[in-house]
């Protein structure tokens, strides 16, 4: 296969309320005016994006870029992790966000005007980061991949409320988080990590990489996307009186703080759920199933220029 030293372009037209439609010719043109080849492809409907990186990866491309937001970016790591047409270190992407939370671009400081995104790319320092592989207990050949965040329970049913208010972008996160509050109900689970075991009726557990999720909510104690660990957060069974009390500590980060979440650095943690409760389950914001499941982690897997 011929080395293609052109960069593939991803876009979503729908992403941040369809600023991704709006918004592309003017990146075309940034990205040309910055010395970039490419080519580009623009998604059409939910999940097109992995068959349109599919498609590159066979052609040879090892370098992308995604205009979008955290759930167009999670489509195009899910497409590069699962490839097996390029070593997974000689990839490379990078990202123009456009999207409605853009968690990830926060935690790289990456900026929403266009030609200082376009220029981050160009010039930004190569960084290897780890991703998160999420495999059902009932379906253990089946792997979903994630660049940020991961978790079930209030997390995910918060994702489901936020779709419906997504035109409202930045707020559709706050409104569904207190939509979610007061229809979320709590389950039982089973985590087993390392020798740890922990059995509880619980809020939510949520598995971090990177630092934001949820419009800029910090959930997790202490992520490093670079450290080989993803960072647990276990919330316990909190009334909706508590949960409506400690909103703004989800936001400041010291939700980690209280006396009802279990936070710990594991390389891989077990998560079961007993039958009769279907608790759901995101991935980057965005819903990936139900059911009992593994996480784990897979070091400095993957290279972004931030």
């Amino acid at each position: 296969m011929s080395e293609i030293k052109s960069w593939f372009v991803i876009v979503n037209p729908t992403s941040g309320g369809g600023a991704g439609k709006r918004k592309w010719p003017r990146i075309k043109t940034s990205l040309r005016a910055n010395g970039f080849q490419f080519e580009y492809e623009i998604t059409q409907s939910s999940g097109h994006g992995i068959e349109l990186i599919n498609k590159a990866a066979k052609r040879g491309f090892s370098k992308y870029i995604c205009v979008g937001g955290d759930g167009t970016l999670h489509e195009v790591i899910n497409a590069l992790m699962a490839q097996n047409q390029i070593e997974r270190n000689q990839i490379s992407v990078g990202l123009i966000p456009i999207g409605t939370g853009n968690d990830w671009a926060r935690q790289y400081d990456i900026p929403k005007q266009i030609d200082l995104a376009v220029q981050r790319i160009r010039s930004g320092r190569p960084v290897r980061q780890d991703i998160g592989e999420i495999q059902f207990l009932s379906d253990p050949q089946k792997s979903i991949f994630f660049n940020n965040l991961c978790g079930i329970g209030f997390d995910g049913h918060v994702v489901k409320k936020v779709h419906k208010y997504k035109y409202l972008g930045a707020m559709a996160y706050l409104l569904g988080a207190i939509v979610g509050i007061l229809t979320h109900k709590n389950f039982p689970i089973h985590l087993s990590w390392e020798d740890q075991n922990m059995k509880a009726t619980v809020l939510m557990a949520v598995f971090g990489i990177g630092k934001f999720s949820g419009g800029g909510m910090q959930l997790t104690e202490n992520p490093d996307p670079h450290d080989g660990y993803i960072d647990m957060s276990v919330a316990g069974n909190l009334s909706s009186g508590q949960v409506i009390g400690l909103i703004p500590s989800l936001f400041n980060g010291r939700i980690t703080d209280s006396k009802w979440v279990t936070t710990a650095k594991v390389k891989t943690v077990q998560i079961e759920v007993p039958d009769g409760y279907s608790p759901l389950i995101e991935a980057d914001g965005e819903l990936v199933g139900q059911g009992s499941f593994r996480v784990s982690i897979i070091s400095k897997a993957i290279r972004f220029y931030v």
